[in-house]
């Protein structure tokens, strides 16, 4: 009886909605330091969903896209906490710890065993307003990769000689979070320079994820449980395990055999830089500042071209400022002098492509002003990218020109870039049956519902369909999910077509002689 009560609380006024039941699934929030499951306080009459991983294939698909859990909560005194309002946090019975930014999960079970496909933090609570309307709590939150899209730079220096992994490391290292978890592959190509193209105030983390792995073909995503995975090129060609084998036994599959999908005409292109030979001025005070008597004033500054001051650029090898040379602080006003050169103090934080500078006034007695300050190293430029153009006549003639310009921002080798557009036109040039996404649906313990709950970015699965003639191996990119009351999930999953397994591979037993594999790249 009290369940029916319960249930009619949740669905006024608009008919029964009926509490989702653990066992299946559970909904947890992180609140006083601990996990709280709140399963039976998830609403039905809004399906939970979830978006994770790179949301589509192709050759320019490298980085994932914000993952995203949207579910809605039960705000009547049918609640766990018996409150109206319990999870409205401005209302006198919120419950304590939700609110913006608390973290939440969701697993689902197979058997006694869960495996997560959600971890992140709340981005947005929209209460439904009304004493006689819905009683319910919307909720958003986002993972990982939502944190990298929203993190700027900040002042880190330009990297030499360093991987993708390594880049991953330095550019999380620079935010404020980390993941949960990091699982990096070690990067095939080493960067003579990278992070020299970017702007503290506009590069996000997320966008330095997918220019370094489109400079190397890698994959940067989140898993379910929170592991942010950097995977190499090489990864999927040694990956053979397969999770599961789907045999005609889809909901829905979207088969795509297009033009639109053939590239026979490859531009890779790399950005050679030109670096300063000697130490140069990279960036120059343009006002006076006035510093007050033990005070300090902190400012930015963005280094530009010396050539071309309104040219963004690099520097590395910066330059400590020293008295005179870089500096000056006089006691008056637009004199240029620099009696007050000993009293002053400079604290600069370097970086790739500007400095935080902060000047201190140690007089006691006189404002100071600061009439001459410059920051010197060595500049890096980027002026001429180099363009290596591969074509496949026969595709030409057979479907007309189809160009892919193939950005490559931390590749200066045009060599590298060369073999890049190689190995693209023989993996685009042709026609193919390229499953854009398959559709799989369960109730719990059926056919697929292992599969779905182990499912994640960078899986490999077998796929056949009878009408299509597709019977090939994919790799999972990245899924939306939605929960279904009582107890169904369907998985949309994004695919890519898995790259040839025969490569030369020197740790392997069969591949690993001469003429049993194929060069890679």
């Amino acid at each position: 009886m009290a369940n029916e009560m319960k249930n009619q609380l949740i669905g006024f006024p608009f008919g029964l909605t009926y509490p989702y039941v653990p066992g299946a699934f559970e909904f947890e929030l992180y609140l006083a330091g601990a996990w709280v499951k709140v399963t039976e306080d998830v609403r039905t009459s809004v399906m939970p969903n979830i978006s994770k991983g790179i949301q589509g294939s192709g050759p320019k698909a490298r980085a994932a896209s914000i993952g995203v859990l949207k579910f809605a909560l039960d705000n009547s005194t049918g609640n766990s906490g018996g409150l109206l309002g319990y999870y409205s946090p401005g209302h006198a019975n919120a419950r304590g710890g939700f609110d913006l930014g608390s973290k939440v999960r969701f697993n689902i079970y197979v058997g006694s065993m869960p495996y997560y496909k959600f971890i992140g933090r709340i981005v947005d609570i929209e209460p439904t307003a009304g004493q006689h309307g819905a009683r319910l709590v919307q909720v958003t939150a986002e993972d990982f990769i939502g944190q990298m899209a929203r993190h700027k730079l900040k002042r880190v220096a330009v990297q030499t000689n360093q991987r993708m992994d390594q880049l991953m490391a330095t550019v999380v290292g620079n935010m404020t979070n980390a993941p949960e978890a990091t699982s990096y592959a070690t990067g095939p190509e080493t960067f003579p320079y990278a992070l020299h193209v970017e702007q503290d105030e506009r590069t996000t983390a997320l966008a330095v994820a997918q220019k370094g792995a489109q400079s190397d073909y890698g994959y940067v995503y989140e898993k379910g449980d929170g592991t942010l995975v950097y995977e190499s090129r090489h990864t999927r060609n040694k990956n053979t395990s397969v999770l599961a084998t789907v045999n005609d036994t889809m909901q829905d599959a979207s088969i795509v055999r297009s033009s639109d999908l053939i590239y026979n005409e490859i531009k890779a292109v790399t950005y050679p830089v030109e670096i300063d030979t000697t130490v140069t001025t990279l960036a120059t005070l343009q006002q006076e500042i006035q510093i007050m008597q033990n005070d300090s004033e902190t400012k930015t500054f963005r280094y530009r071209d010396p050539n071309s001051g309104a040219t963004r650029v690099t520097g590395t090898e910066m330059v400590t400022p020293v008295a005179d040379t870089d500096y000056k602080m006089s006691s008056a006003s637009g004199d240029n002098g620099n009696d007050l050169n000993g009293d002053l103090d400079i604290s600069v934080t370097f970086g790739a492509n500007s400095a935080e500078v902060t000047f201190t006034n140690n007089n006691t007695a006189n404002v100071g002003y600061l009439n001459y300050f410059r920051l010197r190293g060595k500049g890096i430029y980027v002026y001429d990218k180099v363009e290596h153009v591969e074509e496949d006549a026969t595709s030409q003639s057979n479907h007309g020109e189809r160009s892919l310009v193939y950005d490559m921002p931390y590749q200066n080798d045009p060599n590298v870039g060369e073999s890049f557009a190689t190995e693209l036109e023989k993996l685009y040039a042709d026609a193919a049956d390229r499953p854009e996404q398959v559709v799989l649906m369960s109730k719990e313990d059926g056919s697929h519902w292992a599969t779905i709950a182990q499912a994640e970015p960078g899986q490999r699965l077998t796929i056949a369909e009878t009408i299509s003639g597709l019977s090939d191996d994919y790799f999972i990119n990245g899924y939306n999910m939605t929960i279904m009351p009582p107890d169904i999930v369907q998985a949309e999953y994004f695919l890519e077509i898995a790259p040839p397994s025969n490569y030369l591979r020197l740790d392997h037993a069969t591949l690993g002689k001469i003429g049993t594999g194929k060069l890679g790249f």
